[in-house]
C-alpha cells in the first residue's frame, strides 16, 4: 500500500554528507521517506554510512547538501529548535545503555519526560508509563539500580527511556550489539510490537541480518549510497 504524505514522519531529498576529516562523501544523493508505524532496518558493513544517516534522521546532524523535512516541514538546522524538536517526537536508543549509574531504573526513564515538562509528572503521564514499564516487562525493576541488572535489562530500560515522552520515531543505533542472540531478539521483538501496538516508527542500523526478519523494510549501504 502507497502511504500518504500525510503518513510520511521524515523525508530526505538528495542529501550529500561529509566531514572535516574525510576527503570522500560518507553520503551520496540519499533520498528516503519514513512512514508511520514502520519498522526499517538498516545494513550494510562498518564504514558505509549507517550512523550518519541515523543522525540526519534523528536531527542530530545537518548534511552538506539536500533537504530533510520532519512531519512535512522543511527543517531549518540555521533557525529551528532542534533541542526541542528532538525532546518532543523523537527517542534514542544506542548500542551502550549510557544509564546513569547514580539513579534508579524509574529515574533513568522518567529523565527525558521531566526535562520536557519542566520536572512536572501529571496522573496521565504515570499511566502510559506504567502501561509501558508492563509492555517491555521492566515494571519490577523500577527501584533498582543500573548494575543491579542484567545487560538485556539494561537495554530494555534504555529503551523505555527513549519511549518515555511518546516519540513519533525511535532511532536505534546497533541497539542490540552487546547482547547475545537471544536477548537481541527479544529486544527487537519488543520494539516491532510497540510498533504495531501504538504506531511510532522505529529505525534499526545493525549488522545482525537475522534480525532483519522481524522488519517492514530492510534498506542495504554501500559506500554511502542506499542500494535496493
Amino acid at each position: 500500500m502507497v502511504k500518504d504524505m500525510a503518513d510520511t514522519i521524515i523525508k530526505l531529498e538528495n542529501i550529500y554528507k561529509k566531514y572535516k576529516t574525510t576527503l570522500d562523501w560518507v553520503l551520496k544523493d540519499i533520498s528516503l521517506e519514513i512512514n508511520e508505524a514502520e519498522l526499517i532496518f538498516i545494513c550494510g558493513p562498518s564504514g558505509v554510512g549507517k550512523s550518519t544517516l541515523l543522525h540526519l534522521v534523528g536531527l542530530m546532524d545537518k548534511p552538506n547538501e539536500g533537504r530533510v523535512l520532519f512531519l512535512q516541514k522543511e527543517i531549518d538546522f540555521k533557525k529551528d529548535n532542534l533541542s526541542k524538536i528532538r525532546l518532543e517526537h523523537i527517542g534514542f536508543v544506542f548500542q551502550f545503555h549510557y544509564l546513569l549509574e547514580h539513579l534508579t531504573v524509574k529515574e533513568n526513564i522518567m529523565l527525558p519526560y521531566w526535562v520536557k515538562n519542566g520536572g512536572k509528572v501529571t496522573s496521565d503521564s504515570v499511566d502510559y508509563i506504567e502501561e509501558y514499564l508492563d509492555f517491555l516487562g521492566i515494571s519490577n525493576l523500577v527501584s533498582r539500580y543500573p548494575h543491579e541488572l542484567s545487560g538485556g535489562e539494561q537495554q530494555r530500560v534504555a529503551l523505555a527511556r527513549a519511549l518515555v515522552n511518546r516519540p513519533k520515531i525511535i532511532i536505534a543505533d546497533e541497539p542490540t550489539g552487546n547482547l547475545d542472540q537471544e536477548n537481541a531478539k527479544n529486544i527487537v521483538s519488543l520494539i516491532k510490537n510497540f510498533v504495531k501496538n501504538y504506531g511510532s516508527t522505529c529505525i534499526i542500523a545493525t549488522h545482525n541480518i537475522e534480525l532483519t526478519k522481524f522488519g517492514d523494510r530492510v534498506l542495504h549501504m554501500r559506500d554511502g549510497k542506499i542500494i535496493n
